[in-house]
């Protein structure tokens, strides 16, 4: 894809899906819908004793914190999913574009 095709009009979609999947936190609650979830609901526990058996030693005490205040939100705010902070529930939707924004970003890098 030339880099034209890409501008103005797809510009801001691949800007969000890119700044989403930015995070690694933000990759392993998508994977969790996408690989391991039961269906398209969870709790914050839920997703942070997946990403928690993932994820190195480090700030594991801060994860739901993270989650809730900066990562679950990130994604809320671009359509991934719905988060519903007073009862720790997470609804994924997914975002039915990103695998063909993605695959336009990987065809444009290997040019």
């Amino acid at each position: 894809m030339p880099p034209a095709d890409c501008y103005p009009e797809e510009a801001n979609a691949v800007d969000e899906i890119l700044g989403a999947l930015a995070h690694h936190l933000r990759r392993e609650i998508i994977n969790y819908f996408e690989n391991e979830a039961a269906g398209d609901t969870a709790t914050i526990d839920e997703i942070g004793d997946y990403i928690d058996t993932r994820m190195p030693d480090g700030d594991r005490e801060n994860l739901p914190t993270v989650l809730v205040h900066k990562h679950l939100p990130k994604l809320e705010s671009v359509g991934w999913l719905e988060f519903d902070q007073r009862n720790g529930e997470v609804r994924y939707r997914g975002l039915e574009s990103a695998p063909e924004l993605l695959g336009d970003v990987q065809e444009m890098l290997s040019e």
